[in-house]
């Protein structure tokens, strides 16, 4: 009978030392876990800023087009004007009463 006591509690002692192993394997797991999902939210983070960053850089191409394209549509305006000014002095009039016509109603 002492040895089957002994044998008990030698199986007991193994299964703690196993449990105790398992407990260090999951809290090891957990912190490769939230390495893994650290390094992944960096990357994602960095991955998000360098797009943010791309369309900011299209966004002021596109504005510096636009800019450009209502300066050359302003200077050739202003040319126009200028060589034929009663003809443009007539047009804005006549703009202007339709525009006034339209908005009456």
């Amino acid at each position: 009978m002492a040895n089957g006591a002994k044998s008990n509690e030698r199986d007991f002692s193994t299964v703690e030392e196993e449990i105790a192993r398992l407990r260090e394997d999951v809290a090891s797991l957990t912190e490769t876990l939230k390495d893994i999902t650290a390094r992944e939210a960096h990357g994602v983070a960095d991955a998000v800023r360098t797009g943010l960053d791309n369309a900011a850089d299209r966004v002021r191409g596109a504005s510096k087009r636009l800019r450009h394209g209502a300066e050359d549509v302003a200077d050739t305006l202003q040319t126009s004007v200028e060589e034929h000014p009663i003809s443009s002095v007539l047009l804005a009039l006549g703009l202007g009463v339709i525009v006034g016509i339209l908005v009456r109603r």
